[in-house]
């Protein structure tokens, strides 16, 4: 890919003839590139990286001797004069971990990449065009399952987990106003708090017990999805009201199995609340805090109806912070019994070294409907302590977590414990 690109770069800032692209002719090249990786789950990283950097240098080959290269926390490159910049960061999350089980369940240690992926975000025209690509290399995240035995546990086959290279974002956003924006392409629903966040932005190293059953292993709360979404927020000093509506059909099986969905958040962020993030590892000063309130209609691989309605709440001062979440489910099926089922959890951490360790805390659970998959037993908890240590904030720590889950199935009931000791690096 180099020797190509470097080629493409030298014939670009070469050439005398290419003058400035007309602005309307290479925003439309833009939305159709964008709108066919979306929908196409481009695997070419090569030809995502080589189109890149010709867009730096194609928007105005005049320009590019006015770029600046600077790094914080990702690499920038940034052409003031072209109304252009780029921010390339490198994702790599490592991570031992240990499991145990009770009925026979057996043992499982691993050391093993869980998440490699490249992103490029940025804007054109001066900001008012935003874009962000997600190039997924390998792995998954970790769950309390690490194996399809243990997956089906919940009486409803073996779930879906997408461990292929392929990509996992690709959206354009216009920025109409100041407080409206429209993002079309593959990209995240927004329900909740901490399903929309990334990994590397979270306290624990696994999501909830409570969205790793309902979203991560069966997508009834599903993470991203090809379609449309509106934002529209109001700002007062240092505080937020956010509402966006989104539409979604993707019809591709594995991770990304939704057919139609729709998703509507209204939230309040009070004090500068960031809702990407977990944690106080800014140290806020006085109480920040957010409220919200989401609905998600999708329509499963499984031919399911799923309807989720959730409300979340957080805050943060000083180094502590607490987070929590509730949501129904309920299933609408042809195959099973429609049923109601219901998931929480309850997060807090304390920073005991300022910006540095921290301590966490967090109790999550799910409810079951009894004819959930045709299963007998309805209630699983979780049980998790964590150890972090930032280095470059969420950007580059150190984690360290005990997990004790306790599984009711259809089968058996299983207890596990889960030992999980990582390096998490967005750089």
């Amino acid at each position: 890919m180099a020797p190509l690109a470097l080629r493409i770069l030298m014939l670009l800032k070469s050439s005398k003839k290419r003058g400035k692209l007309m602005e309307h002719e290479y925003i439309i090249e833009t939305v159709v590139f964008i709108i066919y990786c979306s929908l196409k789950n481009m695997k070419s990283i090569k030809f995502l990286s080589t189109f890149l950097l010709i867009w730096l240098f194609a928007v105005n080959a005049n320009a590019v001797e006015g770029a600046r290269i600077t790094y914080s926390n990702g690499l920038k490159i940034e052409v003031p004069e072209a109304g252009f910049d780029v921010k390339i960061n490198t994702e790599i999350n490592v991570s031992y971990s240990y499991t145990t089980r009770s009925n026979h369940g057996g043992e499982m240690n691993s050391f093993d990449p869980y998440r490699e992926r490249l992103t490029f975000l940025g804007n054109i025209l001066n900001k008012k065009v935003s874009y962000y690509l997600q190039y997924k290399f390998a792995g998954t995240n970790l769950t309390a399952f690490d194996n399809d035995d243990a997956r089906a546990i919940f009486g409803k086959g073996k779930g879906n987990r997408d461990e292929s290279a392929s990509l996992s974002e690709a959206w354009i956003q216009y920025n109409v106003e100041e407080n409206f924006q429209f993002r079309l392409g593959r990209q995240k629903l927004q329900f909740g708090i901490v399903q929309p966040a990334g990994m590397t932005k979270l306290q624990f190293i696994t999501r909830p017990l409570a969205y790793q059953v309902f979203g991560e292993l069966y997508k009834y709360i599903p993470s991203t999805d090809a379609g449309a979404t509106g934002y529209y927020n109001i700002t007062v000093d240092n505080n937020v009201l956010t509402t966006s509506f989104g539409v979604f059909n993707d019809a591709e099986s594995g991770d990304r199995n939704t057919s139609v969905a729709t998703a509507a958040n209204i939230n309040y962020a009070a004090n500068g609340f960031d809702r990407t993030t977990e944690g106080d590892v800014k140290y806020t000063t006085g109480i920040a805090w957010t409220a919200g309130l989401s609905a998600l209609y999708n329509k499963v691989y499984t031919n399911e109806d799923a309807y989720d309605v959730g409300l979340d709440f957080a805050l943060k001062s000083s180094g502590f912070s607490l987070q929590m979440e509730g949501f129904l489910t309920y299933l609408d099926s042809d195959k099973y019994h429609s049923s109601d089922n219901y998931g929480y959890y309850i997060q807090t951490g304390y920073f005991f070294v300022p910006k540095t360790y921290e301590g966490v805390l967090r109790f999550s659970g799910v409810a079951l409907d009894k004819k959930f998959g045709l299963n007998p037993s309805s209630e699983s908890y979780e049980y998790s302590a964590a150890i972090n240590r930032y280095i470059l904030g969420h950007n580059l720590k150190l984690q360290g977590a005990f997990s004790y889950y306790t599984l009711d199935g259809n089968n058996k009931d299983q207890d596990a414990f889960k030992f999980i000791l990582g390096v998490s690096a967005n750089l």
